[in-house]
Parts: structure tokens; sequence; C-alpha cells
């Protein structure tokens, strides 16, 4: 479902930041790009579909709108941080006890 954002950071503002980003990394040379650079090249694509779906900024996990700070601090996320918990949770919970 399509959605707006309201966060103090819109829609354009974000693809602007995407663009200089992207601009930036390709105009490095193809040898000298690390594979951090090239996880982020595909980050900054995904977002700009995201971008494109409307679906930027809202939790993928539960659909609620992630919050304004943590896009600004990290504005690949996918997802809110009250899910981001509780895969943690359930990742602590599968994890096999440690044989002493």
């Amino acid at each position: 479902m399509p959605h707006s954002i309201q966060s103090p950071l819109s829609y354009i503002e974000f693809a602007n930041m995407f663009a200089r980003r992207r601009k930036e990394l390709t105009d490095l040379p193809v040898n000298a790009r690390t594979l951090a650079d090239q996880q982020e090249l595909q980050n900054i694509k995904s977002a700009f579909d995201r971008i494109n779906s409307k679906s930027f900024g809202f939790c993928e996990s539960c659909d609620e709108r992630i919050s304004a700070g943590r896009l600004r601090a990290r504005p690949f996320v996918r997802i809110c941080t009250f899910c981001q918990s509780e895969q943690e949770k359930a990742k602590t919970r599968n994890r096999p006890s440690p044989v002493a």
C-alpha cells in the first residue's frame, strides 16, 4: 500500500541525499570500489525503489512508520526499532546454548 512520508526529511530530501552519494560512489573507478561501496550502491538502488513505490520510511514487517530519527541515522533501514528488537530477541532464543 502506498504511503506518504510525514517527517522532517521528505522523499525528495532522501532522494537527493541518495543521488549525491550514488554519484560519489559511481565516480570512483570500478577497480577502486570496495565491497562496502558496492553494498551501499545496492542499498541506494533499493531505497530509490522504495521511494518510487511510496513505501520508503515504513517498516517492511509491521507497516508502521519508521521514526525520522532512525531514518536520519540509518537511511537504508527497512524495519522499525520495535521489529528490529523482536527479530534480535527471536535470534537469541533460537541460538544454540554454548557447550560448557
